[in-house]
């Protein structure tokens, strides 16, 4: 899935539900939603989304922080949106957040980028004379995902300074 089309299901699924809080957003779309100890080390999961026999189900690592287990549910929020009908997936688990090895796992992290970051309000704060990780503190996100919104903006040809 392209960029743009990426952008357009996150327009489309924010005018459909008009639910900027992602839980919330997971009742409203009959997504089943559980938090589960999955471990704090390096290589522990950070959350998965499986659907088997059309149920939905989001299952987040509940020894994150509350603010990094957001954005591991809008990620997994992403894989049920854009990934739904991909022939022969059934699950996506993440152990690297960010990850850009993996096509589906580039395309979910496309989604949570534009799902959290409004352009207007990331292009003020890039433009602003500030660093790259001052601004990522600033938006309350990983500089890891303003580095995705900024590569969308680009794409998207926006200038920034």
């Amino acid at each position: 899935m392209s960029i743009d089309s990426i952008s357009k299901e996150v327009k489309k699924l924010k005018r459909k539900y008009d639910e900027p809080n992602p839980v919330k957003l997971c009742r409203e779309m009959k997504i089943s939603l559980l938090y589960h100890p999955m471990g704090l080390f390096d290589k522990a999961c950070k959350g998965f989304y499986l659907q088997q026999s059309r149920k939905q189900v989001i299952v987040i690592n509940s020894e994150l922080d509350e603010d990094l287990q957001r954005i591991i549910l809008i990620h997994e929020l992403g894989h049920a949106l854009i990934h739904k009908n991909v022939p022969g997936i059934k699950s996506f688990h993440d152990i690297s957040l960010f990850d850009e090895t993996s096509h589906y796992e580039y395309e979910a992290n496309i989604f949570a980028a534009e799902f959290l970051l409004d352009d207007e309000v990331v292009l003020k704060v890039l433009n602003d004379d500030m660093s790259f990780f001052t601004a990522a503190s600033t938006l309350c996100v990983p500089a890891e995902l303003l580095d995705f919104k900024f590569r969308i903006l680009k794409r998207k040809g926006y200038q920034v300074i």
